[in-house]
């Protein structure tokens, strides 16, 4: 039996309604992996933030190593020059011969 006009032309127009469903549906998923919040310019502007961050933490990390070693100098040995510097800056100690010039 063959098929009529009708039913040719209605089974084309139903084939080509899912292609362009599923264009639409990826052309969506595509559109959002590009500029969605997870998307591609975000990554970029990721990639940005973490660079400071990261230059942040060595900045961090530095400190943190010059900190450890002035702690060490006041442990056993103590270095009792680098005492007394610390003593003479935080309370503001002189000894009765000493001068003291401010500026």
């Amino acid at each position: 039996m063959r098929r009529s006009a009708h039913q040719d032309k209605y089974r084309s127009y139903r084939s080509w309604g899912w292609q362009l469903a599923l264009g639409a549906v990826l052309l969506w998923l595509v559109a959002h992996m590009v500029s969605g919040e997870r998307g591609l310019f975000a990554l970029a502007g990721w990639q940005g933030k973490i660079a400071a961050q990261e230059q942040a933490l060595a900045e961090l990390k530095t400190e943190n190593a010059d900190l450890r070693a002035r702690i060490m100098r006041l442990r056993d040995p103590i270095d009792f020059d680098f005492l007394d510097e610390r003593v003479r800056d935080v309370l503001g100690h002189v000894h009765r011969q000493e001068r003291v010039i401010l500026y």
